[in-house]
């Protein structure tokens, strides 16, 4: 009996590009995501990062492909689980850090909007 990778995640990713912005050795590097979850984050950007890289980052909503004015960014943590190349760069999966309870609640709402 085969068992399906998607299955086996503890929280359902949801299709949704969002501009993504990464501390890279003291410059910003902007990105997008090809999906996310409450559990983590598939980006793209231009460089290939290290499996097991600890990163800090930047979410921010965007509605009709440009940034909300009205919406803070949401600041993240994450280690790089996998990385590969895409289309458009390069592809990493992010398991997010520990989200305090202001992290998750925003999280939520902005992947409850997405689903509805």
């Amino acid at each position: 009996m085969s068992t399906n990778h998607e299955n086996l995640r503890s929280a359902p990713r949801f299709d949704i590009r969002l501009s993504v912005e990464l501390q890279l050795d003291g410059r910003a590097e902007t990105g997008t995501t090809r999906n996310v979850s409450m559990g983590g984050v598939c980006i793209e950007i231009n460089r290939q990062l290290k499996e097991g890289s600890f990163l800090s980052f930047r979410l921010f909503l965007v509605e009709e492909e440009i940034e909300s004015a009205e919406e803070k960014p949401l600041d993240l943590v994450g280690t790089v689980q996998w990385a590969t190349e895409s289309e458009r760069g390069f592809a990493m999966g992010i398991k997010f850090g520990n989200l305090t309870l202001t992290q998750r609640k925003a999280l939520e709402a902005r992947l409850t909007a997405v689903a509805s």
